[in-house]
């Protein structure tokens, strides 16, 4: 199904998590992305994340933006009417950790999603963090 429109909250990507998902978007996979990225990351993690970054900002279908945040969770609208939301404790990385996911099909949950970043982006208007 294509994705017609996505929201993430995600703390931690590496390099080939952030390609495939402009390869999705550019390959028309994914037609709208709005990724809010955790700030909360020492010099390190900053520095190996400023190449995704650059992957992300100014990409004409990505809006990315950032918050004091520990979430992490997928939710998207398809094209066949379907309303996906993936939460858990795993980051877009690569580990061998235990992790826990949730996935479920509700519309209720999209828009919650949807919501709850709208009224953070809000808040945050103006504020250092959306840079």
């Amino acid at each position: 199904e294509t994705i017609v429109d996505l929201k993430m909250a995600i703390y931690s990507i590496n390099y080939y998590a952030a390609k495939i998902l402009v390869e999705m978007v550019d390959d028309g996979k994914i037609q709208n992305a709005e990724i809010l990225m955790s700030n909360l990351r020492n010099k390190a993690h900053r520095e190996k994340e400023e190449i995704v970054k650059k992957m992300f900002i100014g990409h004409p279908k990505i809006s990315l933006f950032f918050c004091s945040s520990h979430a992490k969770m997928f939710s998207c609208s398809t094209s066949e009417g379907n309303y996906y939301t993936l939460e858990g404790s795993g980051n877009l990385a690569f580990n061998s950790r235990v992790e826990q996911y949730v996935i479920d099909n509700d519309k209720a949950m999209y828009d919650f999603s949807c919501s709850w970043m709208k009224d953070i982006k809000v808040f945050l208007e103006g504020k250092k963090e959306l840079q």
